[in-house]
This record gives C-alpha cells, structure tokens and sequence, in this order.
C-alpha cells in the first residue's frame, strides 16, 4: 500500500545539496566528498541519539525489477545481516547491547534504517547502521531465509483488508506511473529474483551519493559530523542514473473495480487525482482532510456515519509525494447494501464544498491540529530525526516542516473551496469496493480475488506446571501481545477486602526482585512497547505487547512480574494514592457513577455489588501482607492461561515459555465461597440526589453467564433495541430522535456468574419520566416479537461486522478473546463461531428469551435535588 513517507523524483536531487552547510550551532547539514548528504541535530533534552540512513530506493525507482518488490527485499537483507565487518550475529548482540532499539521499513520511493540509543552508544550506532548500508554481504543463507519470510509476508498481506483495498485502488487510479505497483511486489515475480538481481540492484541504489544521514540527539554537532566521516568517507561514490517516472493522462471518466475476500464488511476507497508537495495547493488540502475526517464533529463522520449511519468508519486522506501520483482518499468500511448511498453522502459533503465556503471555526480548528500535530511529534530525537530526513526527502529542504506550519496557519475559507473546485471534478473519481465473498456486485463493478495466506490455527499446550499456553503465529504485522489471564477478582471479594485484586495487578509493573519500578517502565519505554495489569468483575489481566524483535524481552518482563513481584511499602503506598483518588473521581463522570450506584442497589448479597477499583475504607485498609496473600494464593501456574499472538515462531516461543514459566510451582487454588444473589420477586428502585444538572436512568434485568446457549441471542437483542457499539436500534432512534435523551444504550452485562441487561440513558430532568416510559414500552416490543424481518437481520449484521472490526482484528484482540474463553471453561476456540451463532438466531429465540429475561428489573435514577 502506498500510504508511505513522500519522496523526492529523481535520484540526481541529492546533489542540488552539495556544499550546503548550516551555520547554526545546534544544526549542521552538508555533504562528504563522496554525495553523502549529513544532517546532525543537536536536542539535549534527554540522553539518547537516533541515527537514521535514508537510502533512495523505493519500488518506483526499480526499473526492469519493477513489480518485484526488491527495494523491500533488499531492506530484509541489509537491516542487521551480515556485512563485510561482521556477522549477523555480532550485529544482534551489538545491537542488543545497544537497547535493541532499532528497526527498517521501505516505502515507494526510499528505504529507511535507523537506531535510537543512549548517547554514549553514538559512535557503536553510526558504526552499525553504516556498516549494514554501505557493505552488506548479501549472505547466500540469509537471502534464501528471508525469501522465505517475504513469501509469507505476501501472502498474508493478502488477509489484511486495508492492504488489499489499497493495491485495488492504486492499480486503478494509477495505471502508468510505477505507483500501480505494491511496494512488496507481486508473489509471482518476487518468486523470480535472485541473488544476483539482488546484488546488482543493491550495488546501484546503495552508494553513499544516494544516501541521506540524519543523526540527532544528545550529541555535539561537529564531533558527531567526525564520526561519521571516519565510518562513511571511505564509501566510494558511483554515477547514478537518471530515473524517469511515467506519468498518467488526465483522467477522463469515473473508473471503479472490485474484488472480494472472507470479510465480514465492505471497504469502499474514493479518490481524486491531485498535486505534489511543492504545490502552493497541499496545505489546504491537508486541511480539507482535516475538515472532512478528523474528530466527531468533522463533516462526513457527523453526517455519513453518525447522522445517516451509513458507514461503519470514515476518513479522508491528502497523499502528497515529490512526483506526480498524489491523490486525495476517502476510505469507509460498511455495509455492502450501503455502499451506493454511503458513495452519494460523501460526495455530496464534497461538492457540497464546492458552493459554500467553509466556516471560520471549522477552519480554525483544523489549522489548530496541524499545528498541534506539529508540536508534539517533535519532542524527542527520534521525532526530529524522521522529520528532517522526511523533509529532505521530500522537499529537499530540512526545515520544510517550518514553513509547513506558516502555510497551514495562511489558508482561508476561499482556499478550501478552490481546491475541492479544481481537484473534485465529475468524472475524474476512482471507486474501489473490496467486499464479502459470495455477494454480487452491479455488473459494471469488476475484479478479482486472488488466493490469500492465512494465520495459523491455535496452539493449546498445557505445561507439566499446570500453566495453559495458546499460541498463534500471525506475521502480517511484526507484533506480539502477549495476555496472561487467572481467576482473581471482584467474584472472590468481601466487603472488607473490596479492591485487593485489583491493587495486586496495580503493583506488579511497581518492582520485583529483578527490576525496579523505573527499570520496568524503561525497558518497556525502550522497546516501544506497552504493559498492562489490572482486575475486573471476574478475572485479573497481565499484557505486554512489544514489536517482534523484542519478543524475548517482552517475555521476561512479563515472567518477571508474574513470579518475582515484590510489593514495596513505598510503592505500595503511591499506588494507594492514586487508587483513593480514582476512587473519589468516580463521582466526576456521570456514567461511572450511575453504574456503582446501580450494582449496590441491584446486587444484595453478591460480591458483583463491588466495583474492582474497591471502596475507600477496604482499599485505606489493605496491607501489603494482603497483596502478598493474594499474590501468592491466586497467581500459580495452574490457576493461568496464557495467549501469545503474533509473529511468533510456534516451536520456540513455546520452549521459550517453559524456560521463563517451568519453574513456577503448582499450588491448589482454594476460591472462596461465593453467596448466591436471590431471585428478584418484584421491582427495585433507588434514586441518588446529584449536583448534576442532567438525570440519568440506570435499568437492570437479571441476566445470564458468559457461555450461556442464549448468549448469542441476547446479543440480537441489543442489536435491535439500542444498536451494537455505534447508537442506533430502537431506543436510540426513538429517544434521540424525539430530543428525549442525550444519550441511551443497552448491553448484555454477563459475567461468570450471572450478570444483568443494561439500559442506561442521560436526560434531562423534565423528561425523564418519559423516557423510562418509552424505554419500558420498547422492552414490551421485543417480547410480543413486535419487529421486523430487516430489524432483525441489521441487528444480526450489526453484530458480526462490529465484532469483525473491534473484537478481532489484532492480534491482542484476539489472543485476550482466547485466553478469557478459555479460563472461563468455555474453550479458546468459543468464540470461532460467532458469526454462525448470530445468524442462527429466530424470532421464536428472540421471544422466548426476552419472555424469560425481562421481567422484574432494578432501576435507579441519579436526579438534581431541583
């Protein structure tokens, strides 16, 4: 997909920078004897440098290997392989040794290495990167494994819905320019290259006077500048071609094509055909996309997708490179029966800005989060580094990005409405639609499916420990998560120990006998990964998610924490601090507080009366020898189960797992009683008496377990009364669309134990009794089966499509689906038929379910005391 970093067209710009050097004391831009452009940035606000090496060769400059994806090809090979200096191996353990901070990437028209490091590593990281660009080895052994691996990397790019809409639309919108082509190549032609194609490819792009050397950080300019001659100036300079890009006509027609593959939605991408960077025309169409798609209030989220509720999700993108292949995107997912009147309401907001200018405020506010978008992406060295080797590819300027924002801040209403007029033209449009296999398409609609590679099937594998292990290798992203979950929460707490799980999982990234609290967050901070830990109504969640080449690290952390917490009395105390004050701030958000009020009122005698944060007196009382209790009575291997997606290795990640977990030792988990809730015989009701100005309804029905045969049913249910994750279904169309409520959504609320089915609405006082009216009459509906065949089939639709879009998608979705499935008994494979079940559901289920489940209700009502 050519979503990538804009480049520049011909490989001789480089030398338009020979001899430029920056008098500036914190910059220095110039250029060695031998063309390689260098630019050092001084940022001494923290200890760490990033060293980056632009090469320009992206799949537009290949050539007679055009279509081959060998720049990316070549980028596999060059990031960290053997070189002239040293072996693969020595790089990875220098590299190690350096923080591991370091990663590749290829775009359409450069590649891209670099390392971020502590400063004292400066020279080590020059010396690498260097080493990697300038005298890569081309090891046999290494371009044979990773052909390999990019084998598979098409093929499961194929299964990426996103990637797949794009290569269908850049082949139609581009069809002489190289931009038709995917950076990754097509797999036929992949399967071709050679070594020897390789080496004469790399011998060409890879010459120092095509090459462009940012380095910033904590460093000294001028000693930094040394460093890099004393690795770099000994690169012999080479003649580069001249590389000529095709250029495509003037678009005289609306073009569109289709292709279909096992999805649960639509995608739909509209695009116009537009200008390069250096156009005077790119900042108000920067802002048009800002205007368009950027936040809830923007034009075609309020009013495609909230207002009309056509698309699931919208936004619009201003693609801007060096050459003549920029185009303005709007992507949408949605509902196939959609997409004809979905493409009708985008481009009536479109044209609709043909004709009126746009206001003032809009504009504003987009100018406001460019500028915003500016600031904050540019604190660290990394941020600037990317920045001025993006703006020199790009521009050929450093600091592009500064005027950028001089730019942004000087368009007007009458800008906007210029451009939408010159670039928006009838008949200048290219459709592309990537829809679910087995639905037609009008005739006019053409394409093709191609075979797609698929993610492996899960791995359960019960360790000797008792520890469950699910594993899935998914390489479409160079991601791991990895999600630890035990049977630990709110279910198991009493009154006086309310929070104790949840204060235990707080603590786990505070320390251990391995690492401190610091040393924890900066290891993560290092890798660019993420960590998690908490408890809920039913079980406790651990999560480190890291990039791929940290995978090992992220593991031990993970392990760490899980077996060596330590529960320092001052951090202890400091969690506590921000526990109370979570706590108090409960009563700050209106939904928060309307739900604690509502478990209090509905649940007498079950723990699910608690909330998992704890009360003020039992979380004031806990002691770390109770966090230590817990700890060690519930966090036993037996009592774990632990899912690891991503691109993973199935035979090591699991020997791996058994080297960090082996050790853990298997203990009896002894859960305490837990008192049954007793049924509800008639209606209860409370009320709470607020300094709120808005009254909130908060209904409950006595509801069922996660796992139960009429789960799926119920999840229909939802879908017609009050819509799935957007608002939508009868409450919603019925209470806002009479300005009865602000808001109003219902969900099925099931745990472990039986849970409730929720209806909370936000309203304001005069007309609160009103709406819990209409809300008790709708209830009535669905039990007498008052609801239509194309309700009952949006509602099932609903919820396939929003499970297939938030639910699983990723791969941290779908390892904490498999790992909660499975400690709860159900199966890591429970939820595989999900879309099965849904559309299995009938009236008759419907009827008989909402008979059995609404009947009496507990209800609370949060109200000003006037």
């Amino acid at each position: 997909m050519k979503r990538g970093v804009l480049a520049i067209v011909l490989i001789v710009t480089l030398a338009l920078l020979v001899g430029v050097e920056m008098p500036s004391a914190q910059m220095i831009n110039t250029t060695l004897e031998n063309g390689m452009t260098v630019v050092i940035k001084e940022n001494h606000a923290a200890p760490v440098v990033t060293v980056v090496m632009y090469v320009r060769a992206g799949h537009i400059f290949e050539e007679e290997y055009l279509g081959a994806g060998i720049s990316h090809y070549c980028e596999h090979l060059v990031a960290m392989g053997t070189t002239n200096k040293r072996t693969e191996a020595e790089s990875d353990e220098i590299l190690t040794m350096l923080g591991g901070a370091s990663n590749a990437y290829t775009t359409s028209d450069h590649t891209a290495y670099y390392i971020s490091t502590a400063k004292q590593h400066l020279e080590t990281a020059i010396d690498l990167v260097s080493d990697w660009v300038l005298n890569c080895a081309l090891d046999q052994h290494e371009v044979e494994r990773e052909h390999g691996v990019i084998t598979r990397e098409i093929e499961m790019g194929q299964d990426e819905p996103r990637r797949r809409i794009g290569k269908l639309y850049n082949a139609a919108m581009f069809v002489k320019h190289p931009e038709h082509h995917p950076t990754i190549g097509y797999k036929d032609v992949f399967l071709n290259l050679t070594r020897d194609d390789v080496v004469t490819y790399y011998s060409r792009m890879y010459v120092p006077n095509n090459m462009i050397f940012v380095i910033a950080g904590d460093v000294d300019a001028r000693e930094t500048l040394e460093l890099v001659r004393k690795y770099c100036a000994n690169a012999t300079r080479k003649p580069l071609r001249q590389i000529y890009l095709q250029t495509d006509p003037k678009q005289m027609g609306t073009r569109r094509v289709t292709d279909e593959m096992d999805i649960e939605t639509t995608y739909m991408m509209m695009g116009w055909r537009t200008v390069k960077v250096t156009h005077p025309d790119l900042y108000a169409l920067h802002l048009l996309e800002d205007i368009l798609s950027r936040g809830e209030s923007s034009r075609l989220v309020k009013r495609v997708r909230n207002d009309k509720q056509l698309v699931n999700t919208i936004s619009a993108s201003s693609y801007n490179p060096c050459y003549d292949a920029a185009d303005f995107t709007v992507l949408s997912s949605l509902d196939i029966e959609n997409a004809k009147k979905a493409e009708e309401a985008i481009l009536e907001e479109i044209y609709r800005l043909r004709d009126e200018l746009v206001t003032l405020q809009e504009l504003e506010k987009a100018q406001n989060q460019r500028v915003s978008d500016q600031v904050f992406s540019n604190q660290t060295a990394e941020d600037q580094a990317m920045q001025i080797g993006q703006d020199l590819i790009r521009t050929g300027n450093p600091l592009f990005s500064e005027t950028y924002l001089e730019r942004i801040r000087e368009v007007t209403p009458e800008d906007i409405r210029r451009v939408v007029r010159a670039y928006f033209q009838d008949g200048a449009m290219t459709v592309a639609v990537l829809k679910p296999k087995g639905i037609e398409l009008p005739a006019e609609e053409v394409g093709a499916a191609e075979q797609v590679g698929k993610a492996s099937q899960v791995n359960k594998v019960v360790l000797d420990n008792g520890l469950t292990l699910l594993l899935k290798n998914n390489p479409n992203f160079p991601l791991v998560s990895m999600h630890a979950y035990l049977k630990g929460g709110v279910l198991y707490e009493s009154q006086e120990d309310n929070g104790v799980f949840n204060f235990t999982a707080r603590m786990l990234p505070k320390g251990t006998k391995r690492r401190t609290a610091d040393q924890i967050a900066e290891e993560i901070d290092t890798m660019g990964g993420s960590i998690g830990s908490s408890a809920g109504n039913d079980l406790t969640h651990v999560s480190v998610e890291v990039l791929k080449e940290h995978t090992e690290k992220g593991l031990d952390i993970l392990a760490d924490m899980l077996q060596n917490a330590i529960f320092d009395p001052q951090e202890t105390e400091k969690m506590r601090k921000l526990l109370m004050a979570q706590i108090e701030r409960q009563n700050d958000d209106w939904r928060t507080q309307s739900e604690v009020f509502f478990r209090k009122t509905f649940f007498r005698e079950h723990p699910y009366r608690f909330v998992p944060v704890g009360g003020e007196s039992s979380v004031a009382a806990l002691t770390r020898e109770n966090l230590q209790e817990t700890y060690q009575q519930y966090y036993v291997p037996n009592n774990i189960v632990l899912a690891i997606f991503g691109d993973i290795d199935l035979g090591k990640m699991e020997t791996l797992v058994k080297k960090k977990f082996g050790k853990m030792k298997r203990k009896d988990v002894i859960f305490p009683s837990v008192p049954a809730e007793p049924p509800l015989m008639a209606n209860i009701t409370d009320e709470l008496i607020t300094d709120r100005q808005q009254t909130v309804i908060y209904m409950g029905y006595p509801g069922m377990k996660l796992g139960d045969p009429d789960w799926h049913t119920m999840r229909v249910i939802d879908g017609i009364t009050s819509g799935i994750g957007y608002p939508g279904g009868w409450l919603h169309n019925t209470l806002r669309g009479n300005q009865l409520v602000y808001f109003v959504h219902a969900w099925n609320d099931a745990r472990s134990h039986p849970g409730y089915y929720a209806i909370q609405a936000a309203t304001n006082p005069a007309t609160a009794d009103t709406a819990l009216q209409i809300i008790l009459e709708k209830q009535k509906l669905i039990k007498e089966d008052v609801f239509t065949d194309e309700e009952l089939e949006q509602a099932k639709s609903a919820c396939i499509v929003m499970r297939g879009l938030y639910y699983n998608q990723t791969n941290s979705d779908q390892a904490s689906q498999a790992a909660t499935d499975e400690i709860r008994g159900l199966g890591y494979d429970y939820s595989d038929d999900f879309e099965e079940r849904i559309k299995a559901v009938t009236r008759e289920n419907i009827k008989r379910v909402a008979n059995e489940y609404f009947q009496n209700y507990g209800l609370i009502m949060t109200r000003p005391e006037s």
